[in-house]
């Protein structure tokens, strides 16, 4: 169950804000839920799979899926803050956070948060560097 893998994850990073792994597991069950074209909605603590039309209509309507995707990017934001917060020269808890950004289109804050990365002594990472300039052209 999601919901069971999420308060796993967070209870884990309440114990262990080190623990990287759980950090990745939120964020991708945020991630997945967030997803522009994700078939995925929150309910509840659950998640549920729209497999078509009618279980949009039943879940509430495609105004309630965006704000359940809406929600889930939030929340991946704010686990991706918490990442970096916990760990701040982890290049993962970084790119975490520029991709968060970038998953909700916020590409302004996607490029300050490369940048802030990339300014870190010893955070010297191709994937950084590169996501920073993608995210001006953005």
């Amino acid at each position: 169950r999601t919901a069971d893998a999420r308060a796993m994850a967070e209870r884990t990073i309440a114990l262990d804000p080190g623990y990287h792994l759980a950090y990745s597991h939120l964020l991708n069950i945020y991630q997945g839920v967030g997803g522009q074209f994700s078939d995925l909605v929150f309910d509840g603590d659950s998640i549920l799979a729209l497999l078509g039309e009618a279980d949009v209509r039943a879940y509430g309507g495609r105004e309630r899926v965006r704000a359940s995707q809406e929600r889930a990017r939030a929340l991946a934001t704010s686990a991706a803050r918490g990442w970096v917060a916990a760990d701040p020269d982890s290049r993962q808890a970084h790119m975490a956070l520029v991709i968060s950004h970038s998953a909700a289109q916020r590409f302004d804050s996607a490029a300050a948060a490369a940048d802030r990365a990339a300014a870190r002594a010893g955070m010297r990472a191709p994937a950084l560097a590169y996501a920073a300039v993608q995210m001006h052209f953005l």
